[in-house]
């Protein structure tokens, strides 16, 4: 039964163009590794599961050393630790080792995977070589929200869709992996008008790099950063999750009580020099899937 919903779920992937794209670019950016691979894995791999594989993959990642928990509620350290022994106490200490780190390998140009559709969706990504430990987390997260990551109001919006109307939604993000990283972004436009979206991406992309941000757009964002961030506090359950994200991510859990104050301290200046510094305009690598009119692969 389990076994029938995931191909139910991968025979969908292979007409979805956010799929098909996403899984394509991974392919290319981290040939060799696990990331390259399909996280739901493949018709011919699923249809070839045994029980004896899944017994074997529960040995070898539900283990000690790959577990983190976050408990929230009205319960002492002394309560909870014969809990959590009778729930966990008998997996095993130690598993498969995690994927080593890698680099976002995919070089500059433009991949198209034809797929009949009247409109094309693009995503595109860099390299950038920044953790939460790095000191430019935090003013680079600032400068995605101003990018692209903030939605509404973003530069990316206001230029794609609010000023030429070339797409109901474009974003940017940053990506923060176990064993990578990297900065991106996506969007869906028609075959024809999506050349047009693509540039005006890399044009946004270099103004960032060059011009930094303005006074007014910091302010914004951090108004927005800062005054949104009590939502997520608004019950155990997300708290718990953000906070057991928090440690897969690699975040301490003091980050929860200076996380505002560090927005708060980041300057024009700051955001300015991280631009300079890790954004690659002339570098990214664009895949697209669909017919695109004025747009060729180049790699």
């Amino acid at each position: 039964r389990v076994r029938a919903q995931i191909i139910s779920g991968l025979e969908s992937d292979l007409k979805d163009p956010q799929t098909i794209a996403s899984n394509k670019l991974n392919a290319i950016a981290f040939a060799g590794h696990p990331y390259a691979l399909p996280s739901n894995g493949t018709l011919d791999t699923v249809e070839a599961l045994t029980r004896s594989d899944l017994i074997d993959a529960h040995r070898a990642v539900l283990t000690k050393d790959h577990l983190v928990l976050s408990v929230v509620g009205d319960v002492t350290a002394a309560e909870l630790a014969p809990m959590l022994d009778t729930v966990f106490g008998g997996l095993p200490e130690k598993g498969a080792k995690l994927p080593q780190k890698i680099v976002f390998g995919a070089s500059k140009g433009t991949t198209v995977v034809d797929f009949p559709s009247p409109q094309s969706q693009a995503i595109w990504a860099q390299p950038i070589d920044v953790d939460p430990d790095h000191p430019d987390f935090i003013p680079l997260f600032v400068m995605n929200h101003i990018l692209g990551g903030g939605g509404f109001g973003s530069r990316l919006t206001d230029e794609v869709r609010e000023k030429r109307g070339l797409t109901y939604g474009i974003y940017s993000y940053i990506a923060w992996l176990g064993a990578t990283e990297y900065l991106g972004g996506s969007v869906a436009s028609a075959n024809a008008t999506i050349g047009e979206a693509i540039s005006v991406v890399k044009d946004e992309w270099k103004r960032m790099a060059e011009d930094g941000i303005t006074e007014l757009e910091l302010e914004k964002a951090k108004k927005y950063l800062t005054g949104s961030y009590a939502l997520r506090f608004d019950g155990n359950a997300k708290i718990a999750r953000m906070m057991a994200g928090m440690q897969l991510d690699g975040f301490v859990p003091e980050y929860i009580n200076v996380r505002n104050e560090r927005i708060n301290a980041i300057t024009v200046e700051d955001v300015a020099r991280v631009a300079r510094t890790h954004m690659q305009p002339d570098d990214l690598r664009f895949l697209i899937v669909g017919r695109p009119e004025s747009v060729l692969s180049t790699n």
